[in-house]
């Protein structure tokens, strides 16, 4: 430093008489903060550009609009029955008529349900039969009772008569009466 320099000040901050660098220095100085501005300018136009490359690749194939329609023909689909999908029989926006099989549901969960109803219907199928089996017995045996019956109802009527004979007699009917009464009882 010397004797006419001020003590903190350097030769930035000094006028163009206080200056004691050297114009080449000066000249490369500026030469390299030139060249610092310029390769931070291609730097920074080199990352836009490849920043657009990429947002034009991950944009591509979508479609963004403030205010579009789409012309189709929008279609619900639902299958008949539930179950897990098992084959997917169709592409993407593949054209497709009505009745074709787009899908393929696992059977395994209605196959199981139909072996159940079977089961059920063998069942059904042996009670039906043995309710015809004692309908059988029933229309061969019912002749039987009705005349084991009738025969019951007039033993009753002839005892009922008999009883009407017996009342008369006081002492007698009195004494007979629970004897009547227990035999109608007895088959």
């Amino acid at each position: 430093m010397g004797a006419d320099q001020e003590p903190g000040r350097d030769d930035e901050q000094r006028g163009p008489e206080e200056s004691t660098e050297d114009p080449r220095e000066k000249a490369a100085r500026r030469s390299r903060t030139r060249r610092n501005f310029a390769i931070a300018a291609v730097v920074i136009v080199a990352l836009g550009i490849a920043y657009a490359f990429y947002y034009k690749a991950a944009l591509e194939g979508r479609v963004t609009t403030d205010d579009a329609f789409t012309e189709g023909h929008p279609i619900t689909v639902a299958p008949r029955v539930q179950g897990y999908i098992t084959e997917l029989l169709v592409a993407d926006n593949q054209f497709v008529h009505a009745g074709d099989v787009l899908i393929r549901i696992d059977p395994r969960d209605y196959e199981t349900a139909v072996l159940a109803r079977r089961g059920e219907l063998a069942q059904v199928a042996a009670q039906l039969e043995s309710a015809r089996v004692n309908l059988d017995v029933r229309r061969t045996g019912a002749p039987a009772d009705y005349a084991a019956a009738q025969a019951q109802v007039e033993q009753g009527l002839g005892v009922d008569a008999r009883q009407g004979d017996l009342v008369a007699g006081f002492g007698r009917g009195v004494a007979v009466v629970p004897q009547v009464y227990w035999r109608r009882e007895m088959p």
